[in-house]
């Protein structure tokens, strides 16, 4: 039996596959529930994952594709995403790609299906009336907001004044799992487990298991989910090129960033670094290329747009 058995839920492709299949979608209807505190006539019952590029049109405008993409019953939107590494201007890339989301619902088929049920025309007001809100959640592999204690911290828009929530277009919940610091006898709550889960399943050993998931059957499920015996060949190839990108990028990152500010490292190991990570990820394009992967699956591999793959295919 291998040292390790199960991967690790932060890499996209274990990430999606635990949170964006369909077999698995009452895990990801605990997990918003549960990271949301979601309880009574909020708890949502129900959800559709959406196709993620054409939905949210942010393929084009990001490095990575979101991660899970999905609409409840009512309508709500929700994005949520695992950020593996730092970056300056993450929550700028957030409230971009929930705005999008939003913006991106008052298409001409969805107003057309609107106008057809009514029977008539709609009139500009009754055409934001179709806007729904929506939720981003993400779940962080690193500390962005330093001076704040808790570990899941929610963010609307409200009256300066009053405190009160008249915009209720859009709702951000973070979860910055380096927070979290309890020991697998500690975590009590679900979203301790949640969070054990999240930041240390590869190093769950079966006794730890059990004594982590008690009557929890979810947190099981997500478990099994990362049993590396449950992966076929091909899907722990992609699981594996994804990490050398993912810690590609974390050694680059260690020379360029200390909690924002840059590192005192010789500027000539730092580049020789970035350039080490353009190789990494020249190589992973040539080699998926070579195996006939679509371009946008290579680009979500390397961490790269979709325009960048293509400058390094024709450079072939």
């Amino acid at each position: 039996m291998p040292l390790r058995k199960f991967l690790n839920p932060r890499n996209d492709k274990a990430f999606k596959r635990i949170f964006g299949e369909e077999r698995n979608k009452d895990i990801l209807i605990h997990f918003i529930n549960d990271i949301l505190g979601y309880k009574g006539k909020k708890k949502i019952v129900s959800v559709k994952l959406l196709p993620l590029q054409q939905d949210l049109e942010i393929a084009a405008v990001r490095r990575s594709i979101v991660d899970v993409a999905c609409e409840t019953s009512d309508g709500s939107k929700l994005i949520i995403e695992m950020q593996v590494n730092k970056h300056k201007s993450y929550l700028k890339r957030a409230e971009f790609y929930a705005a999008r989301a939003y913006g991106t619902q008052l298409t001409e088929v969805q107003i057309k299906d609107a106008e057809k049920e009514k029977g008539d025309k709609l009139s500009e007001d009754e055409k934001y009336a179709l806007l729904i809100p929506v939720v981003f959640i993400a779940v962080l592999n690193y500390t962005e907001f330093p001076k704040k204690k808790a570990l899941i911290s929610l963010h609307s828009t409200r009256d300066e004044a009053t405190n009160e929530r008249d915009l209720k277009a859009f709702r951000y919940a973070f979860v910055e799992l380096p927070k979290f610091k309890k020991k697998i006898s500690e975590c009590t709550s679900i979203v301790d487990k949640w969070c054990y889960f999240l930041k240390r399943a590869e190093s769950t050993t079966p006794e730890e298991l059990e004594l982590l998931v008690g009557k929890d059957s979810i947190i099981r499920r997500a478990y099994d989910e990362l049993n590396i015996y449950n992966w076929t060949t091909e899907e722990f190839r992609i699981y594996e090129d994804i990490q050398k990108v993912n810690l590609d990028n974390q050694a680059a990152d260690a020379c360029k960033f200390n909690d924002g500010k840059a590192e005192g490292l010789v500027e000539g190991k730092a580049e020789g670094l970035v350039e080490g990570e353009a190789k990494g990820k020249r190589a992973v394009v040539v080699r998926m290329h070579k195996k006939r992967q679509p371009k946008e699956t290579i680009a979500e591999i390397a961490d790269l747009t979709v325009e960048e793959v293509e400058k390094i295919l024709a450079t072939l």
